[in-house]
């Protein structure tokens, strides 16, 4: 199991997404499961702005990303 903040692209616009890989034992291939929708890239920067600087830094431990939903979910 892993847990990555990455980016997605939907209909032009870009959003930060906490997800979960893992592996799903009886398909016997790896699922990818999202766990938290942080909302569009560009509204975070704009409310946000040393946001950028903490991605740059990649703190992507468990404990930073729950402080990441618990600052940035809407």
């Amino acid at each position: 199991m892993s847990i990555e903040l990455k980016i997605n692209t939907q209909r032009g616009k870009r959003y930060l997404v906490i997800t979960e890989r893992y592996w799903d034992k009886e398909a016997k291939k790896a699922r990818t499961k999202t766990y938290q929708n942080l909302g569009s890239l560009e509204k975070l920067q704009e409310q946000y702005p040393k946001f950028p600087e903490f991605w740059a830094l990649g703190f992507l431990s468990v404990g930073f990303l729950n402080v990441l939903v618990s600052l940035f979910a809407v």
